[in-house]
């Protein structure tokens, strides 16, 4: 499908810098004190070094590549172990590496501090770096792409806020150097740091990337590890643009081919959800037949559903004496309300799948309000608040839990949210312990979560995992190797600018994401642009089904177009206008399958625009080729020469302002 693909002198290139990183033992590309003694990898301080390398052929359905693994074992003369595991993707120039630190001795540790996790410098001239803003609701400019030319005497620092790693930051950048350039993801699922630094530097840029804060002794058998580190090496071409989709086609391609869960022996394929969150409560007013009413209601009106979404708002406060709750935000005790869902949801999942759709359920198992049934056990708590998720017993608990309510209800998805920002209560909580370590609970947090959601897929390895933090908050790589971002932030979706925003850069980094088609309350008619804005590869329609004047004619034609269409979006993607979330642009973007030579162009003209035509430069053209669009709004089918694409671009006309267009093209000749 893809057509961006990794040049040999990429791949060369990838190689010979991976093997100069990891030549010799005492310069790596990391860094750690252990006690007073700063080390930048393995010297005399640690007498036995073990090196161990493997190779794997994985076959998948959609690709075929090599990972060759190695691991640096080391133990430093006080009895800590230090281990890197390291992985090469040959066909992708793409190497990562995570450190692992053990206590093998009997006593605790020497203090173990300012661990860099990555700690290298990038050499070539006139650096560049380009960064991503993370999910927030409150400024509206989530996801904004962001560039700086990183000249001497510069020095840029990012962390995300409050121990949620996409929350107000990403960890992805590309960095551009002299005639070459590096994509990088620091992968961790708790708070994070990435230091690049052109302060005493001329012609290059000092990086280093970590946990935020780490500091203190290992208890004897005790383990922490560090993020995950990830690079992929790509060169420079003639002209920015040019080189920028290539980055990011490089990294779409090999985060499609080597991280994305497979279901069912496949990709994650698009899918069409619809929901009764906005009119009932969350869950909290839901009931076995009203959503099953409501599911018809979508029936009857000619829309086909993949997913029934049911989300908050299910369960009682307390299963003792059956104590219902209040609000959605009550959570903290996993066992259905029964007085609501009298089948535990095994009636509406039963329905949907007599209709060939599947249900999804909400769970939020981190956060933890008064009276419920995790309350009660303080043993698994921190700060009184937040799960404590280093604690097996509790994941244990929570995997049977939620095995018995999925199983119950034939729930087919399990979608996990996380409203908190966990930072402070693992700062209170260490800081009330006495130990005087720093940074260890949210260590074992971040690693107890990935190993809750790891027993998950293990004992159901054909079901998708949804994640959700107040929106798109935990979207770091370790997490997205794991799940798909169905509800990407809980800013308004009915600002739709924003939301076409986001989805300009969403699918620079993370290539399967949803979105709701509006957010509540929203009270005009749904017309095709708010519907088009919806068109990625998941969405859900949030119609009050309860009003007998709704007009579904809109939803019959955007869910056939969608249909038609969605099988590009795991193709190459090229953004075709400038980011923005005003009123008076146009956005827009082209996927591309090469394999068919066909893709979609899709482009709005927002509310305040005054230009009715623009010409947009489509990439990667066959000047000798002849190009066929198709216009999904009764334009007349146009035939363009390839030569004549190149030089003068392809003329899309819009009309009226809030309106856009869906282009279908193919190469005919």
């Amino acid at each position: 499908m893809a057509r961006v693909s990794t040049l040999n002198a990429e791949k060369e290139r990838a190689g010979a810098w991976y093997g100069e990183l990891f030549q010799s033992y005492e310069n790596l590309p990391f860094s750690f004190r252990i006690g007073e003694t700063a080390y930048h990898g393995f010297n005399d301080d640690f007498p036995f070094v073990s090196k161990e390398t493997s190779s794997e052929r994985i076959s998948k359905k959609h690709a075929e590549y090599e990972i060759r693994k190695m691991v640096l074992t080391a133990r430093h003369k006080s009895g800590v172990e230090v281990k890197a595991e390291c992985a090469y993707y040959p066909e992708y120039a793409v190497f990562e590496w995570v450190l692992h630190f053990r206590n093998t001795g009997e006593e605790n540790s020497p203090a173990i501090r300012c661990v860099n996790a990555a700690d290298l410098d990038f050499s070539g001239s006139e650096p560049v770096l380009e960064y991503f803003l993370g999910d927030d609701s409150a400024d509206q400019k989530a996801m904004k792409p962001e560039r700086v030319d990183l000249n001497t005497g510069l020095s840029m620092e990012f962390e995300p806020f409050g121990g949620r790693p996409t929350n107000y930051q990403l960890p992805f950048y590309r960095l551009y150097y002299g005639d070459i350039g590096a994509v990088i993801s620091v992968g961790w699922a708790g708070q994070w740091k990435a230091h690049f630094d052109a302060r005493h530097r001329i012609g290059s840029v000092h990086f280093a990337a970590g946990q935020a804060t780490l500091e203190g002794y290992l208890k004897p058998g005790e383990e922490i590890r560090t993020p995950l580190m990830t690079f992929l090496a790509f060169n420079k071409c003639p002209g920015y643009q040019v080189t920028e989709m290539r980055a990011l086609n490089l990294w779409r391609r090999w985060l499609i081919d080597c991280n994305l869960r497979v279901v069912g022996g496949e990709l994650f394929q698009p899918h069409c959800a619809a929901s009764t969150s906005w009119i009932y409560g969350e869950m909290k007013d839901a009931t076995d037949q009203n959503q099953i009413e409501a599911f018809d209601t979508y029936l009857r009106n000619g829309l086909k559903l993949d997913y029934w979404w049911m989300d908050a708002g299910w369960y009682f406060k307390n299963p003792k004496g059956e104590v219902p709750i209040s609000c959605w935000v009550e959570t903290g005790s996993w066992y259905m309300d029964t007085n609501k869902f009298p089948s535990e949801m095994a009636d509406i999942s039963k329905h949907c799948a007599e209709h060939g759709a599947k249900t999804l359920l909400w769970f939020e198992p981190e956060r933890i309000t008064g009276d419920t049934y995790l309350a009660e056990h303080p043993e698994w708590l921190v700060n009184g608040a937040l799960a404590n998720m280093s604690v097996p017993e509790l994941r244990a608990y929570l995997v049977e839990r939620v095995s018995a309510v999925m199983e119950k209800g034939g729930i087919h998805l399990y979608r996990q949210d996380y409203n908190i920002d966990p930072l402070g209560h693992w700062a209170i909580h260490e800081n009330n312990s006495g130990e005087g370590r720093h940074g260890f609970l949210e260590n074992h947090c971040v690693t107890g979560y990935l190993a809750y959601w790891d027993a998950l897929i293990e004992k159901y390895p054909d079901m998708m995992l949804d994640s959700c933090a107040s929106g798109g908050r935990r979207n770091d790589l370790e997490t997205m190797r794991r799940s798909v971002s169905l509800h990407k932030t809980d800013a308004d979706y009915s600002r739709f600018q924003q939301k076409q925003a986001m989805h300009y850069s969403f699918y620079q980094w993370l290539p399967y994401f949803g979105t709701p088609v509006t957010g509540p309350g929203y009270g005009a008619e749904l017309d095709l642009y708010a519907l088009r804005s919806a068109h990625i590869p998941w969405f859900t329609y949030g119609y009050d089904v309860r009003n007998p004047e709704n007009n579904y004619e809109n939803a019959r034609r955007f869910e056939k177009e969608w249909r038609e269409t969605n099988m590009y979006f795991y193709g190459d993607y090229f953004p075709l206008t400038p980011w923005s979330n005003d009123l008076e642009s146009w956005i827009g973007w082209e996927f591309k399958d090469y394999e068919k030579e066909e893709g979609i162009i899709q482009m709005f003209r927002r509310d305040n625009s005054p230009v009715a035509e623009m010409r947009v430069r489509l990439f990667d053209i066959d000047p000798d080729g002849t190009y066929e669009f198709f216009s999904y709004d009764g334009e007349p089918v146009k035939t363009v020469g390839g030569a004549e694409l190149i030089e003068q671009g392809l003329n899309v006309r819009i009309s009226e302002p809030r309106a856009s267009a869906l282009l279908k093209f193919r190469k005919i000749s």
